[in-house]
């Protein structure tokens, strides 16, 4: 196993369900929810191999990807200020909380991809040990009663949460496309990854139960709170809940350098980088309505960009198959 592209086919798994995801799914099938997580970590090794390895020098595609990156800054930039704001620093001004996040990671980007890739498997190591005492912390709380009864949403409900948690678990890997990951090492990633992340949604569901966890925002934070670790230190939450952090920063780092690379201009790199955020916390911060059509959509937008690159790697196969002929 290459340690380096684990530990970033790790981060791109998980930053995108924090916040509303987990609870959007457990909205659409209660319980069923576990059986959304199962099915999207076998529909996700699909859409893994269309984004694997993908790539192409058409004006079309490098497009379609400036657009998706700069998707992915509004995403980071909109959950990491909510986040921070709402259970940590309520007094901060959010211009403070984006420009530090946001200089922080272009700070990185700017690294050489080795040193990127080094961090990430140090962060991985401190990510997996933090989900461990997490685990281990609320084992005694877990509940599987709050799993049944089964199948009580509708078919189209369980495949409806199946590709909203597919999608957005491997849309981010498309920042890995140029490192030629090996197919099946890939996928081996991704699924550890992805289980990972299921643990997480089972935890949600049986220690939260459906009821509770689908009314919250940030049901995984509101999860942390009930570990009392050694039954007295409280507040142990602020801690654990870091974590979350540590995959935006990643991915945030990631998505500046392949801007970048794709641009291929200072000028408009930067002028992206300044506009984008300031523009997300315009139109996007504290207003509950647009911000709420993002998110329902979010599982579709991915879809979209993962058909098209999906069209890319079979137009690819085509033409390949064409010429051995």
């Amino acid at each position: 196993m290459n340690k380096e592209n684990f530990s970033l086919a790790y981060f791109l798994t998980r930053p995108i369900f924090l916040g509303n995801i987990f609870s959007l799914v457990i909205g659409y099938t209660g319980s069923d929810a576990l059986i959304c997580f199962v099915l999207g970590n076998l529909l996700g090794i699909f859409f893994i191999y269309l984004l694997n390895n993908f790539s192409s020098n058409s004006k079309f595609y490098k497009y379609i990807k400036i657009i998706l990156y700069i998707l992915f800054i509004v995403i980071s930039t909109y959950t990491i200020e909510v986040f921070i704001n709402d259970f940590f620093l309520l007094e901060t001004p959010k211009w403070i909380i984006i420009a530090t996040s946001i200089i922080l990671c272009l700070y990185a980007s700017l690294k050489d991809y080795k040193v990127i890739k080094y961090t990430s498997v140090i962060l991985c190591i401190l990510s997996l040990f933090t989900l461990g005492i997490t685990f281990l912390s609320l084992f005694s709380y877990i509940k599987l009663d709050s799993l049944t009864p089964f199948f009580t949403s509708k078919i189209s409900s369980i495949i409806k949460g199946s590709i909203i948690y597919a999608s957005l678990s491997t849309i981010p890997h498309i920042l890995l496309s140029e490192d030629k990951i090996p197919l099946k090492k890939h996928i081996m990633y991704y699924l550890f990854s992805s289980i990972i992340l299921s643990i997480v949604g089972f935890l949600i569901l049986t220690v939260l139960t459906p009821n509770v966890a689908k009314i919250y925002r940030f049901p995984e934070y509101i999860l942390l709170k009930r570990i009392r670790l050694f039954n007295f230190i409280e507040n142990f939450e602020n801690i654990l809940s870091t974590i979350w952090y540590l995959d935006y920063f990643v991915f945030l780092t990631l998505t500046f350098k392949n801007l970048k690379k794709e641009l291929n201009n200072k000028i408009i790199f930067y002028t992206i980088i300044i506009l984008t955020p300031c523009l997300t916390n315009l139109l996007l911060v504290n207003k509950y309505f647009p911000i709420l059509i993002l998110h329902k959509h979010l599982g579709l937008i991915a879809i979209i960009f993962i058909i098209l690159f999906g069209f890319g790697q079979i137009k690819k196969l085509f033409i390949s198959n064409e010429k051995h002929k």
